[in-house]
């Protein structure tokens, strides 16, 4: 069904009525759904439990959720690396949606089955052809897989220009410089040589432990961020700008990055998570010219002073008024940290106040999502957790190498509540790492699927009995297409008003759905003003609950589908 914009967007009352006022807080419920799924993917990042020798066995890998296929459902792809023990590396792995949590194996017929000590998984639309394209980062060469549209993926890393080596970590693709096509920023995370193996192999000390070297000692390797000139000549082509857009001197051990417009200005920022050193915020000046900030606006420290050790990052409005605020994850025996945008370029580290410190100082933070668990409107936070010293266990300091993934429930804005209990079904703690959401079966619920390390993933079914939702697919035709950078302006009755962003990036070594899941607890409809990147606007009227809206950018016209499980 195609309709103007201006036109009320209402379908059968059923899908629209209200739920009856509730007595107690809806409790965010997931259950395991791995067995049976099809998906027999196992990590070999490293040697298997207290073999590890070096910090590069510790680190693990990432995942996507996205539709490779344009069918619109989410398909799922895993890295994989290199076990470091003479056996062969594991291929990363491309697993079909076939709908009801069942998934096939379509690695080989896509020809994504290339083994290679790969890391982290960026997704997007490099040519603006309709499909998403991968960018696989490595110890080695990265890859970019460009999507042929057939089902099959096509290695143009060499012709593209993109072939960089090193030892990469997370990477965003946003538009960088306004000209409708996706640039791209890779983390690296340090210099990996005999002198640092050498340093690596004496070993190091945590908290008096002994334990596996670094990074601390190490060098950090220089970021690079690659300018796509795809809308200049048509030809699916990167240059390496690091230099002149002002990031050549950036080697601080980066580990996760999100691209977003934090202070709408109206061009995309970079945000990096880095380990021991403090983290960068890299603004954009609009012609892709980037100064890092971070120290001055408050975000580049914890609260006494001190840099932490960042792994993974994303970037929600957490207390509702409508800035984004940046969430990152961290070592154990420090804290996840919150920091709160004040406006202005300013950030405060609200860690403390809203109860993140004393729930997370024992865990090992890696990946992170912040998303409506129970669609109650506020953003939830989701964090994959595991240790790197496979020894840690065996020392006085009250930690675990297996750990449990933790949930942060958003009560009012201002407090953040771990869910103590358990909150998965069907699932043990382990030695957690990449983490992506997205809706897998089309119920307007954002799962999960977190990665672990030397063992299978964990897919988790979103079986909150929360309130209605309404979910935005955005498609940008003057603007990237896949709208990274976008800004939408919602209204909901009964409530304040909201803002959301498409983002590029996120979490840790992993990229989850674009799609914008707007929860509305118990209200019937919304209303939506989408800011595209390009400047344009879209006002979209009355949007009923249960619904999933496409907008195409400077179109006028939206299509609306019912939210119904596959």
């Amino acid at each position: 069904m195609r309709v103007a914009a201006s036109i009320l967007l209402l379908l059968a009352s059923a899908l629209a009525c209200a739920e009856p006022a509730r007595d107690e807080p809806v409790r965010p419920r997931f259950t395991e759904r791995l067995g049976g799924s099809g998906i027999d993917f196992l990590d070999s990042h490293g040697r298997v439990g207290t073999a590890k020798q070096h910090l590069i066995e510790t680190l693990g890998g990432g995942v996507a959720m996205f539709d490779f296929d344009a069918d619109g459902d989410l398909d799922l792809f895993f890295t994989n690396g290199d076990p470091r023990d003479g056996s062969d590396t594991g291929a990363s792995r491309l697993f079909r949606n076939d709908g009801a949590f069942s998934f096939s194996d379509v690695t080989e017929a896509a020809g994504l089955g290339r083994r290679h000590d790969a890391t982290g998984v960026a997704v997007g639309d490099v040519d603006n052809d309709g499909y998403d394209d991968l960018f696989v980062t490595a110890y080695g060469a990265n890859v970019l897989y460009r999507n042929r549209g057939d089902g099959r993926f096509e290695d143009v890393s060499e012709a593209a220009g993109i072939d960089h080596e090193g030892y990469a970590s997370s990477a965003a693709f946003a538009d960088l410089d306004g000209d409708g096509d996706l640039d791209l920023f890779v983390c690296n995370y340090l210099i990996w040589d005999a002198a640092t193996i050498e340093l690596s192999l004496k070993g190091g000390t945590f908290h008096e432990a002994r334990v596996i070297a670094g990074p601390r000692g190490f060098t950090g390797a220089p970021d690079v961020l690659y300018r796509n000139r795809f809308a200049d000549s048509g030809e699916l082509r990167f240059d390496d700008v690091t230099a002149d857009a002002g990031l050549g001197a950036s080697r601080s051990f980066a580990l996760g990055v999100v691209a977003v417009d934090f202070d709408d200005d109206g061009d995309v920022d970079l945000y990096v998570a880095n380990d021991s050193k403090a983290n960068s915020l890299f603004v954009n000046d609009g012609a892709m010219h980037f100064e890092d900030r971070a120290m001055n606006s408050g975000a580049a420290l914890d609260h006494s002073g001190n840099a932490q050790a960042g792994m993974g990052v994303d970037c929600r409005d957490v207390d509702g008024d409508g800035l984004g605020d940046f969430f990152l994850t961290n070592f154990s025996h420090d804290y996840n940290t919150l920091y709160r945008n004040l406006g202005g370029s300013f950030f405060e580290d609200a860690s403390k106040r809203v109860g993140l410190v004393e729930p997370s100082f024992l865990s090992l933070g890696f990946g992170c999502v912040l998303f409506d668990a129970d669609l109650d409107g506020d953003q939830d936070i989701a964090v994959a957790n595991g240790h790197v010293f496979p020894n840690i266990g065996d020392t006085p300091l009250n930690t675990t190498y297996e750990q449990p993934n933790q949930l942060f429930e958003n009560v009012d804005g201002q407090t953040l509540r771990a869910i103590e209990s358990p909150w998965v079904t069907d699932r043990a703690d382990e030695v957690s790492r990449g983490l992506a959401r997205g809706d897998l079966d089309g119920d307007g619920r954002e799962d999960l699927v977190f990665t672990q390390l030397n063992g299978p993933p964990s897919l988790l079914r979103n079986e909150t009995d929360g309130g209605h939702a309404v979910v935005l697919r955005l498609v940008g035709s003057v603007s990237n297409r896949n709208a990274i950078g976008a800004r939408l302006a919602v209204e909901v009755e009964g409530s304040a008003p909201r803002v959301y962003r498409v983002l590029g990036g996120g979490s840790y070594l992993s990229a989850g759905s674009r799609d914008v899941v707007i929860g509305l607890a118990a209200a019937a409809s919304c209303h939506v003003i989408v800011r595209w990147p390009s400047g344009s606007e879209s006002s979209i009227g009355e949007i009923a609950a249960g619904t999933l809206v496409t907008v195409e950018e400077g179109s006028g016209e939206v299509s609306v589908e019912a939210l119904e499980p596959r």
